[in-house]
């Protein structure tokens, strides 16, 4: 019994233990502005060029032929 009571003395008593802390701030998150591109031609015309490099007689590999 008493070791019970001088235990929970002990845990009364001790500090109890925290992660250590800074005052110091943190840094800003810089927020880049996401490109729109409104132009429909240009839009294709990259989307051909990624796919096929925009050459209509390519064929993938699922059989389907085409610039897209």
């Amino acid at each position: 019994m008493r070791t019970i009571l001088l235990s929970i003395v002990m845990l009364l008593a001790t500090p109890t233990l925290v992660a250590p802390t800074s005052n110091k701030q943190p840094e800003p998150e810089v927020v880049k502005e996401k490109v729109i591109v409104k132009n429909m031609d240009l839009f294709l015309n990259d989307l051909g060029h990624q796919e096929s490099g925009n050459r209509y007689d390519i064929v993938n590999r699922f059989g389907y032929m085409g610039r897209y």
